[in-house]
């Protein structure tokens, strides 16, 4: 019975290795959270998300096999994930600042309608991260003159890993459409292209009836072995119970 019990332990143990999992990022919203499980899922590597409580908000964290952390990290580094987090509108507003009021409220309509572009254009599929820049036109240097006014323009840095749904002309549209002032062709559009990770980091290994990543399969053999051991050693006992059952209901032999 005493072999029977280190079995189970054993079993649990390498059940525990198995199971076993890393926290490799924090804190995010959960739409941040799917795009990270959804890469690193495509690069074959297992991913969940669970939610954390943090002292203002409820956020959400990623975990994976302990074994698949450091190559998690690098997957993530390589795609820009997570995203730098962007404040909006109402945040620029919150903050003090030196700038003459007029200046001021330019840059933070201008740099808040920039990053509601940004967050746009990361919804499309192949967009890995999005970044816009917009110069407003300057206004005249002074009153009654005539002098005209700079030209409005916009830069857009686009880093992808797939094929754009859309062409750098509907970029330019949407762009323009969204600051007053800007006109398609001030529209600078750059395209970053990711190593894609699906093709290069992709890799299964089969154990048995099972397909799992490479940094899980010795851990499953682990726990396939010590289940196996586990129903011989179970099975031996079982059959020396019932040996031991019969020889005890045998009458005594007469003297």
């Amino acid at each position: 019975m005493s072999a029977t019990r280190v079995l189970i332990i054993a079993c649990l143990a390498a059940l525990w290795m198995v199971s076993c999992t890393v926290r490799i990022v924090g804190g995010l919203d959960e739409a941040e959270t799917n795009r990270i499980v959804t890469a690193l899922e495509r690069a074959g590597i297992p991913a969940t998300k669970t939610r954390e409580k943090t002292a203002r908000e409820v956020a959400w964290a990623v975990k994976v096999p302990s074994a698949e952390g450091p190559r998690a990290l690098e997957i993530l580094g390589r795609l820009s994930l997570p995203r730098p987090q962007q404040g909006g509108f109402q945040g620029l507003i919150e903050e003090d600042s030196l700038i003459p009021s007029a200046s001021r409220e330019r840059l933070r309509q201008s740099v808040a309608r920039a990053q509601e572009i940004a967050r746009t254009l990361e919804t499309l599929e192949g967009v890995i991260q999005a970044s816009v820049l917009i110069a407003p036109a300057e206004p005249p240097s002074g009153a009654g003159m005539h002098t005209d006014a700079g030209e409005a323009t916009a830069s857009v840095l686009l880093k992808v890993n797939d094929e754009l749904e859309v062409s750098e002309k509907d970029v330019r549209e949407l762009v323009a459409g969204a600051v007053p002032g800007v006109e398609p062709d001030a529209v600078t559009v750059v395209l970053a292209a990711t190593p894609d990770v699906e093709a290069q980091d992709l890799a299964w290994t089969s154990v048995g009836p099972f397909v799992v990543s490479p940094s899980s399969r010795i851990p499953l053999t682990t726990v396939l072995l010590v289940m196996a051991l586990l129903n011989i050693a179970l099975a031996a006992w079982m059959v020396a119970s019932a040996i031991r059952a019969r020889r005890a209901r045998r009458p005594p032999r007469a003297g």
